[in-house]
């Protein structure tokens, strides 16, 4: 088999790549308040760097390319970096994780330069908890951010919510609903404990569950969803069809 395989012989055309280990929020199921040891920027691969490290891949059968971090919108020239990336032949998909902080402003830039969507981590549309969680992010600007992205032609707009236990469990609803009201999807994902964000008690969110160690139980996140969403509005009910939302 040529190019690029794993040890079932599947081909791999799918590659992630972290540009930076830093991020402007502090979600507490992801890194400490403070304490960090970031790698000095000099350590970290240079965009000549990853442009040849991404052709080479490119050559070998590689076409998507997905941009992560830390949350990689933070990192100086992020704009030129995906327009060289875009360039290179072969590649059919480039998309980015992010915390769509900063989209408002480079959304539109990013997508000039060739980035095609964007994934988006939104846990929570209740600003108060969105603040806790992030420990003092605001979540207009996260939704200005998808709405720019939106605009700008990044899609589909997909939508990652980690659901925990005893915080955000019952925003599930509010957050699938939005699939009813805008083209986006959204994906319900698992907490991965590790280090000393493992127990997220501990991490600085009160009300949670002191010993939770994974999400809120998978199991009966369907039972929320399947079927029919039931979207509270006043003193109403309103039933909607079955979102587009995903478990994992």
């Amino acid at each position: 088999m040529t190019g690029l395989s794993d040890s079932f012989q599947r081909p791999v055309n799918y590659l992630r790549i972290s540009v930076t280990d830093r991020c402007n929020l502090r979600c507490v199921y992801c890194m400490p308040e403070d304490g960090i040891a970031f790698r000095p920027p000099a350590e970290l691969l240079q965009d000549d760097e990853l442009v040849e490290l991404i052709d080479i891949a490119a050559e070998l059968g590689v076409e998507k390319i997905r941009l992560t971090g830390g949350e990689p919108t933070v990192r100086p020239g992020i704009v030129s970096l995906v327009r060289r990336i875009a360039a290179i032949p072969g590649l059919k998909d480039l998309a980015m994780t992010t915390n769509a902080v900063l989209l408002e402003a480079l959304a539109a830039p990013l997508a000039e330069a060739g980035l095609n969507r964007v994934n988006v981590s939104l846990d929570t549309l209740d600003p108060q908890k969105f603040s806790r969680i992030t420990r003092g992010g605001h979540v207009d600007r996260v939704i200005a951010g998808i709405e720019r992205a939106e605009a700008a032609g990044l899609r589909p707009m997909k939508v990652n919510a980690v659901v925990v236990r005893g915080f955000n469990e019952d925003d599930v609803v509010a957050l699938a609903a939005l699939t009813r009201e805008r083209a986006w999807d959204v994906r319900f994902i698992e907490v991965m404990p590790f280090g000393v964000v493992a127990d997220v008690a501990d991490a600085g969110v009160n009300h949670v569950h002191p010993h939770f160690r994974r999400v809120q139980p998978f199991e009966r996140l369907p039972d929320r969803l399947e079927a029919t969403v039931r979207v509270g509005l006043d003193d109403d009910v309103q039933v909607l069809d079955p979102p587009r939302c995903d478990v994992t």
